[in-house]
């Protein structure tokens, strides 16, 4: 019966170490996109994306000329819009800027749009991430701490959620008796569930 205690103190702590190591920091709602001045008149891109949570802190980066380490040619004029609010026009570009970061404010819908403007071939990238401060919440231990179990076969469950960026299931390793299990539990973005 101590065996079967250890294991729900143990299912316990690890499923809270993997989790929370999966919610400090930034995440990711906008993924990087390059966006290139090609000929004729500059061209508005819409982008729509949500977010699963929009009460929490967003940050927009901008890189002239794409990515850190490429060769790219750097903007000199462009206008990005977030829910039809400019954010950022062309006085804040210009050949010696190649990187800009501002804080926005997001909806559970967005709209981004991107007009690159100045000489053809110039080239930017986009990204908007989350902060996420949030510990994910754990619930539905079972077997609880100090239960009785009878069954050395009991189901070893728990529930989990990230109301901010949510639970990124690749990130949960599940470990009984120093061995890794997950590969032998089912593991969702919302609970895990293990049978011995």
């Amino acid at each position: 019966m101590s065996k079967l205690k250890k294991i729900s103190v143990i299912a316990c702590f690890l499923l809270f170490e993997c989790v929370t190591l999966a919610w400090a920091g930034e995440f990711s709602v906008f993924a990087a996109k390059n966006f290139k001045r090609e000929t004729g008149s500059p061209v508005t891109v819409a982008d729509t994306f949500t977010v699963r949570n929009p009460n929490t802190e967003f940050i927009l980066r901008v890189y002239n000329g794409g990515l850190e380490n490429t060769e790219l040619e750097l903007v000199s004029s462009s206008v990005i819009s977030l829910n039809g609010i400019e954010v950022l026009g062309p006085k804040n570009f210009n050949q010696t800027v190649r990187f800009i970061e501002i804080p926005v404010t997001l909806h559970s819908t967005n709209i981004l749009e991107t007009e690159v403007r100045g000489k053809p071939g110039g080239s930017l990238t986009i990204l908007i991430v989350g902060k996420d401060s949030v510990i994910p919440g754990i619930y539905n231990l079972s077997p609880v701490n100090d239960a009785k179990i009878e069954d050395r076969k009991s189901l070893i469950r728990a529930s989990y959620t990230d109301q901010v960026s949510g639970v990124n299931v690749n990130s949960i390793h599940i470990t009984l008796d120093g061995q890794d299990i997950t590969s032998q539990s089912t593991v969702t973005d919302s609970y895990f569930e293990y049978t011995p």
